[in-house]
């Protein structure tokens, strides 16, 4: 009797507590958000790249006509 009770506490620990297909499912959550995020920095990068070249072309120009 006591072996049954050990094999029922661990089909319940994995059954509700180390349920594999929640966890999977988390994993891909995560996965995607991940995806979302690392997608929103590359956008905002480009667009730190983009602001910093028109700057610097702005200081070269007024730069050119100050000398000029």
């Amino acid at each position: 009797m006591i072996i049954f009770s050990f094999s029922y506490r661990g089909y319940y620990s994995r059954k509700y507590e180390h349920d594999f297909y929640a966890r999977k499912q988390y994993l891909a959550h995560v996965a995607d958000k991940n995806e979302d995020v690392r997608r929103l920095l590359d956008h905002h990068h480009k667009e730190q790249l983009r602001d910093e070249e028109i700057r610097q072309e702005e200081c070269a120009r007024t730069e050119f006509g100050e000398l000029a």
